[in-house]
């Protein structure tokens, strides 16, 4: 992903930092490349300060802050708690904010997913859309400090120690053999009733 942004405004040590816009040519390769559409460039209506810049964002330092992302399509939730620095296309959307750790736990629970299915559109290949306006719509529930305390020594038991791909296979299993127990978790949290637990057990 290239990202010549047109400069914005972070918060660094609790301060604003102004982030002046990228100079293409302190990438001579990243200019070389796209030099190749050079007139696209200068016709388009949405440049920055030069051709080469993307247009001003006024949601570009969210990159900067811990986040959580998910992908438009899938046939679950597939949440993810994701650090500063990391960024995305417009087919994959984000959440900041406070609390993300307990939000990415409940959006990834089979009672979300169920109620996604609900309320979302399907395609023609079996992928729901996991548009923003669905997302938005998912009642999250308050809960005890106790059960927090709870979610948050769950989410930990996922995090990834280093970026190798093994680790990251581990985890991707642990993910899948613990989704029942997690899932008992957030049904705890929304005080459903045994029959109710059950549909969701069998659904």
């Amino acid at each position: 992903m290239i990202d010549t942004h047109n400069g914005y405004t972070t918060v660094f040590q609790d301060e604003c930092k102004e982030i002046p816009p990228i100079c293409i040519n302190e990438y001579p390769a990243i200019k070389r490349h796209l030099g190749k559409f050079y007139q696209k460039l200068i016709d388009r209506q949405d440049k920055g300060i030069t051709a080469y810049n993307l247009r001003s964002c006024a949601y570009h330092a969210k990159f900067d802050e811990d986040k959580v992302m998910w992908s438009q399509m899938g046939t679950v939730g597939r949440f993810a708690l994701v650090k500063p620095g990391t960024y995305c296309n417009q087919k994959v959307f984000i959440i900041t904010g406070q609390n993300l750790e307990y939000l990415c736990f409940i959006l990834n629970s089979s009672l979300v997913s169920w109620l996604v299915k609900l309320q979302g559109v399907t395609t023609n290949f079996g992928q729901l859309q996991w548009d923003k306006y669905v997302v938005s719509s998912v009642p999250i529930a308050d809960c005890s400090m106790t059960k927090r305390a709870v979610v948050s020594e769950k989410m930990s038991s996922l995090k990834v120690s280093d970026d190798s791909p093994q680790s990251q296979l581990t985890k991707v299993s642990d993910l899948h053999q613990f989704q029942d127990s997690f899932d008992e978790i957030v049904y705890d949290i929304y005080e459903l009733s045994e029959a109710e637990k059950e549909f969701l057990r069998e659904s």
